[in-house]
């Protein structure tokens, strides 16, 4: 005991210390179900939101990624069929669509050898700026969960060899099931063209047509995707034809010589 104070104000302390203890209230089970309702709907809707906005993300990365294959095959071959030389050179064979074949190792051909001036020398290749560009439909190297062919583009640089070079091979994307060329002369599309018996020697402009798998969904922008509700999904490309002006040749426009 505490000196200095009696028993009897001990005893009062510890009775108003009881009294107070017991006149607090407390949650009672309703009210902690309550709580934890409401909590709960809080939650429910932050993890819709959270899921919602995951979701979306990962749509989004997906069209993305599914539409850069698309675009840079697109580009590269934007860029081919704009440097285009004047055939019937030393280095330019003529513009045959009958010379398409089938290889057993680089696959199906699809489109003429394309003879064009964009080429850059290096240390490897010391070549002139003319060089044959071919495109091949090929298998997939995997193909299990792959859709349609794998689109590859053969360079050869040295077109001069004793023996048979071995071109350079790009592949530029997949899931690709046919792809086509077709060949504007001023006033209709042509689904051939010799350079040999045809008035001009190239043509005013190339259009490319990509059938994709049903897998592709998603064409890049500025390109023109038509598709069907039973067909696949076609992606169009109309490059114009200027001819590149090359070392002994002159530089023409819209497929004239």
């Amino acid at each position: 005991m505490t000196p200095g104070l009696d028993s009897s104000s001990f005893l009062c302390r510890s009775r108003s210390r009881t009294i107070i203890l017991q006149g607090g209230r407390g949650f009672t089970l309703i009210e902690l179900l309550l709580a934890i309702v409401l909590v709960s709907l809080v939650m429910a809707a932050i993890t819709s939101v959270f899921f919602g906005a995951f979701r979306l993300r990962e749509r989004t990365v997906s069209l993305v990624e599914g539409g850069l294959p698309i675009q840079h095959a697109l580009d590269v071959i934007r860029h081919d069929l704009s440097g285009l030389v004047q055939p019937g050179g030393i280095l330019s064979s003529n513009l045959l669509t009958d010379t398409i074949s089938l290889n057993q190792v680089s696959g199906k051909q699809v489109g003429p050898p394309w003879y064009i001036g964009n080429g850059i020398a290096t240390d490897y290749a010391p070549w002139g700026d003319i060089q044959c560009v071919t495109y091949y439909l090929r298998p997939p190297t995997n193909q299990i969960g792959s859709a349609g062919m794998d689109l590859f583009r053969m360079v050869s640089r040295n077109l001069l060899p004793l023996n048979t070079d071995t071109p350079e091979e790009q592949r530029l994307m997949g899931g690709v099931e046919r792809v086509e060329f077709t060949y504007y002369d001023g006033t209709q599309w042509k689904t051939t063209w010799n350079s040999t018996n045809d008035v001009t020697l190239l043509p005013k402009a190339i259009k490319v047509e990509i059938e994709l798998s049903k897998k592709q969904e998603l064409a890049p922008s500025g390109v023109r995707r038509t598709t069907g509700r039973q067909s696949r999904p076609v992606v169009q490309l109309i490059s114009p034809v200027i001819l590149t002006s090359v070392t002994n040749q002159s530089s023409t426009s819209g497929g004239q010589p």
